[in-house]
């Protein structure tokens, strides 16, 4: 490994110290787990870079329960809401795209800059999908838009 690629991991390996976060069960009704949470490592110091709250059965029956009742209520947005949520979505992403980027690298394993390059693809797949909800006609719709995915089809 050469001297400018220890820099890259140690930098990487830093971010990852900051970052250390915790994400909870998001569900009324959960607010906790018997569970013990699952631990993310960073590759470059094998050291926990986040822990994901897990779900027990019950806990699990739960939530789907619950997110079934939800479904139930709640109406199909039309395409221009579908549309809005989605530019949201992907306008909140390159706002973040840095903080992903890192995430993605410390996680992963990736060089930050193809993580940078995952972070861009991930916005513009949800502007790409805003796009189509309000013209969609079942078709295939071509993937060229995005470097790296050209002459593929979704």
């Amino acid at each position: 490994m050469d001297l400018s690629a220890q820099r890259v991991g140690l930098n990487l390996w830093r971010h990852a110290e900051m970052m250390r976060e915790h994400y909870p069960v998001m569900v009324p009704g959960l607010e906790g787990s018997s569970e013990p949470p699952a631990e993310v490592m960073s590759p470059f110091s094998a050291t926990v870079v986040a822990q994901v709250a897990q779900l027990d059965r019950a806990g699990l029956e739960h939530a789907l329960v619950r997110a079934a009742s939800l479904l139930g209520r709640s109406q199909q947005p039309a395409p221009h809401q579908r549309a809005a949520h989605l530019r949201r979505i992907s306008d909140l992403i390159n706002e973040r795209a840095e903080a992903f980027a890192v995430m993605i690298a410390s996680e992963g394993g990736k060089p930050l800059v193809d993580a940078r390059v995952e972070a861009g693809r991930a916005a513009r797949t949800f502007a790409l999908c805003a796009e189509e909800c309000v013209r969609i006609a079942g078709r295939e719709v071509p993937m060229g838009g995005a470097p790296g995915s050209h002459g593929r089809l979704a």
